[in-house]
């Protein structure tokens, strides 16, 4: 499980892999079925009780304290269910960055007092009881469309957030290439595509799959020292991951001519 953590964002999800095998409709229907009676927990503002019939894979990486914590601030913000619909629900046994097993990644689309209508991705576990239980709950979060217009430097800062996210998961899904060639022309111009490969291989891919994401700073600021003035985001992240490393992680984002944010930096310290 991932956990993103923030003042809009609260994100928890195990990245799905390709669909490596086949599973009945109705076994996949059960496991639909299992994500909403969990998720009505979650509604009711039940977060104990959404723990406890967790899988245990969940339940080794956050303690109840934790989870009820955050999940208290998650419905804080996010406010009182409106809708949510079935979008799809898909069987893989091949879960990028989680043990083998079996999983159904199943997605809605929600809409909260705070939001509009956003991504909401429940992933589900067979245990060995033969039930399916949570292990990932991922809500991609949105500023809502009633967002004041004159709150710019707000909403800058979320959409350098958002990039950052996106940006993170290709390094979670191994995607090095891509991520360079996502990324700005600044960091192009600074380090080759293969080089850029090297260095996260060495430097990234021992840690393995995160298992806590949080972040610890966003920061909107119009100066960054060494290049012109302009809009940039920086985002610290305190990271663990499955080996039981914890680390800083640094993206600092700038925003490009066609108003697209993208990121000029990316550090990592030990320590998270």
């Amino acid at each position: 499980m991932i956990r993103y953590f923030g003042f809009v964002v609260v994100t928890s999800v195990i990245w799905c892999g390709p669909l490596l095998a086949q599973k009945s409709q109705a076994e996949i229907d059960d496991a639909v079925g299992a994500a909403g009676r969990w998720l009505s927990l979650v509604d009711e503002g039940h977060y104990a009780e959404s723990w406890d019939s967790a899988s245990s894979a969940l339940k080794s990486f956050v303690t109840l304290d934790e989870w009820v914590t955050t999940s208290t601030a998650l419905g804080e913000f996010l406010g009182t269910l409106r809708s949510r619909r079935l979008v799809d629900a898909e069987y893989t046994a091949n879960l990028a960055g989680a043990p083998p097993g079996e999983y159904v990644v199943v997605q809605f689309v929600s809409r909260f007092d705070s939001t509009d209508s956003i991504p909401e991705t429940v992933t589900l576990k067979l245990e060995h009881d033969g039930t399916w239980r949570v292990a990932g709950w991922q809500v991609r979060t949105q500023l809502a469309s009633s967002r004041p217009a004159n709150d710019s430097a707000a909403v800058l800062e979320q959409q350098g957030v958002e990039a950052a996210f996106d940006w993170v998961t290709l390094l979670d899904q191994g995607l090095y290439r891509e991520s360079w060639k996502v990324a700005s022309d600044t960091l192009r111009a600074s380090i080759s595509a293969d080089d850029w490969i090297g260095l996260l291989t060495e430097s990234r891919q021992p840690l393995g799959a995160p298992v806590v994401r949080v972040i610890r700073e966003r920061r909107y600021t119009e100066r960054v020292p060494g290049l012109p003035d302009g809009d940039y985001v920086i985002v610290v992240f305190s990271s663990d991951f499955e080996d039981g490393v914890s680390v800083a992680e640094l993206v600092q984002l700038g925003r490009q001519s066609d108003g697209a944010w993208k990121v000029m930096g990316y550090y990592i310290q030990p320590g998270g």
